[in-house]
């Protein structure tokens, strides 16, 4: 009830925005419609260069028919889920989907929030995202079934933790309170390491370190630099559990509503911006890096040994189960097809 009373107040507050742009512009210098993408992020984030990008190619291909309004993170909702249910909705004809925000939604998602399945070789994630069948069969579908049209899904970069303490084994995480996104199979991971996983909205999360309501976090570097979460903390710890996935879906109402043409506009930008958004993300996480070094020179920076993350590695594998367990034979389907996609890659 209260997700849905912020998502009804959204819509009017984004009625009465829309109605103000039309009523102070001349109707010749309108574009003729008007499509509205949520970011999950702030502005100069990873998901805020693929939209920017996505905006200038939409408008450039319609030749300025279409015009694309992007909304950075806390212009629609700060709640995990409030940006699903505001493309769900018709509030917006695009969100970013990203499958750790939408798990509670469509809980096949929660397959990317697995550890230890992904390679060290960051453009492996990123081919497999943009070519797997896991990913454009049965995982679409799943989105489908929620009304989202999954477009993409692109790596952001490696999670990292950060704390106040060193972090290199399991027990080092005995009680560690860790803010992680609101999906159980995530926080059955950190339970499994013995930690306290504990969720918490994005923009708390400062605050949540600063008054020791947490103990760390977890995040791509751009992330913790663009909200300055390294301020309050001491370590900087590379676990190579998970790259962040981004993903980004259309309304299906709206997208039903496009002509084949638009669709198939859309669907080639999509595709096109994978390899783009895999050099924006990883030039901005080493650019950010060094910024955070820069800022805080005594940051203390671990990269965890092989025979460290074989501890967490098997601690880890408990999780599968609980993800089978929710979504049943589907699950198991999409984990071989990315494997051995993976698998194939590697050879």
């Amino acid at each position: 009830m209260k997700r849905m009373s912020r998502v009804l107040t959204l819509a009017v507050v984004l009625t009465l925005a829309i109605g103000m742009t039309f009523s102070m512009g001349a109707p010749e210098a309108q574009a003729q419609e008007t499509w509205s993408i949520a970011l999950e992020e702030i502005e100069g984030s990873v998901q805020d260069a693929w939209a920017q990008e996505f905006k200038r190619r939409v408008e450039e291909e319609t030749d300025g028919e279409v015009e694309v309004t992007v909304y950075p993170y806390g212009t629609i909702g700060t709640g995990m889920g409030d940006l699903a249910e505001a493309a769900q909705t018709g509030i917006v004809e695009f969100s970013m989907t990203s499958p750790s925000v939408v798990s509670g939604i469509v809980p096949e998602a929660r397959l990317f929030s697995l550890h230890y399945l992904w390679p060290d070789d960051q453009e492996i994630v990123a081919d497999v995202l943009a070519t797997s069948e896991a990913v454009h069969g049965p995982m679409a579908d799943a989105f489908n079934e929620s009304n989202l049209e999954l477009l993409s899904l692109f790596p952001e970069g490696w999670q990292v933790w950060t704390a106040n303490e060193e972090i290199r084994t399991p027990e080092d995480m005995d009680g560690f309170q860790i803010r992680v996104m609101p999906d159980p199979v995530l926080s059955e991971q950190y339970r499994n390491y013995g930690a306290d996983p504990v969720q918490m909205d994005y923009d708390e999360v400062y605050s949540g370190l600063q008054l020791g309501m947490i103990d760390g976090q977890v995040n791509p570097v751009f992330a913790i630099e663009e909200m300055n979460f390294y301020e309050q903390q001491d370590y900087m710890i590379w676990g190579y559990t998970v790259p962040y996935i981004g993903g980004v879906s259309a309304g299906q109402s709206f997208w039903e509503g496009l002509s084949e043409e638009r669709r198939e506009m859309v669907r080639d930008i999509a595709e096109d911006l994978n390899e783009y958004i895999y050099e924006v993300q990883s030039d901005y996480n080493e650019e950010r890096m060094d910024i955070i070094l820069e800022n805080e020179p005594d940051i203390n920076i671990i990269e965890l040994e092989e025979d460290e993350i074989a501890q967490f590695r098997e601690l880890a594998q408990d999780a599968y189960e609980v993800y089978f367990d929710d979504v049943g034979e589907v699950g198991e389907e999409m984990l071989e097809i990315l494997q051995q996609d993976i698998e194939d890659r590697l050879e």
